[in-house]
């Protein structure tokens, strides 16, 4: 993991290596953005002064996909690791079962209402293509779509009122939206993402009805683009494209949410030896 504080025009600075693991998902929290979470493999991290220092947390129970800490409760942390949800209070003590998913899953990604009553995961590998839940007091049920790659919620989604917007793993990946709370309702999109794309992240803006997508192409060069999905008008639009050999990977805002987007990181594919990158 590297910081840099000019979107790596200069030398960045090395966080933490470990040649075993990989970096699978940076989290800062939207209401104190100096509180920065992070794991490689089962190591996982916290700084409080926006990434200058890190304190390690207790070892997760197994490589940690996903992170997220409630913005309003400092320390109170979720993560996906192996097929299980578990979260903290105190991370530097240990780490909590929320919720045991389906057996011989990954727990990909997730998001959580902003009341924190409900939670959706998407998997992978899971028994029944990758699938979808909607996680609340522990119990669990499938949404009404499979084979998905990445989730995200509207802007305004709580415990009484949600729809998720997913992106499926076929090929052309499809857009669906679904009714949070039933799991039903299921909606696809006329717009996909191109052939051949694999969808990595989909970020929602905070202030308006549209959703920023991360992707690559996995069958030819590996190109990586981002794009800007508007669900009223059913409309994926092109923003930016990386040189061949660059993958997107990762969406954040930059400075204050809603200022637009930054932090796109861009990971190297293959030997085709493409610098990292950050727009």
């Amino acid at each position: 993991l590297r910081r840099t504080l000019d979107t790596l025009l200069t030398a960045s600075t090395n966080l933490v290596s470990n040649a075993a693991a990989i970096t699978s998902n940076i989290w800062v929290n939207e209401a104190n953005p100096a509180r920065v979470w992070f794991a490689i493999g089962t190591a996982v991290y916290r700084s409080t002064d926006g990434g200058a220092t890190k304190t390690a947390m207790a070892t997760a129970p197994a490589s940690v996909s996903w992170i997220i800490e409630d913005p309003a409760v400092d320390n109170s942390v979720f993560i996906a690791a192996g097929a299980n949800l578990y979260n903290a209070t105190d991370p530097t003590v240990g780490w909590a079962t929320l919720y045991a998913g389906p057996g011989g899953a990954t727990a990909r990604q997730f998001v959580r209402s902003r009341d924190g009553q409900i939670t959706w995961v998407c998997y992978t590998g899971a028994p029944s293509g990758d699938a979808a839940q909607r996680v609340e007091n522990g119990a669990s049920a499938d949404l009404a779509v499979t084979d998905i790659r990445t989730i995200a919620l509207d802007k305004d989604a709580n415990s009484l009122a949600a729809t998720l917007y997913l992106i499926g793993a076929n090929n052309p990946p499809s857009i669906y939206s679904v009714d949070g709370l039933t799991g039903l309702s299921a909606h696809t999109f006329t717009a996909a993402l191109p052939s051949g794309s694999t969808a990595m992240h989909m970020l929602p803006d905070p202030d308006v009805d549209l959703f920023y997508t991360a992707d690559f192409d996995s069958v030819a060069v590996g190109t990586g683009a981002v794009r800007k999905f508007f669900p009223s008008a059913d409309q994926l639009l092109l923003m930016m494209e990386g040189a061949v050999g660059q993958q997107a990977h990762m969406l954040g805002f930059g400075e204050a949410a809603g200022a637009g987007v930054a932090g796109l990181i861009l990971l190297p594919y293959g030997a085709s030896g493409a610098a990292d990158k950050l727009w």
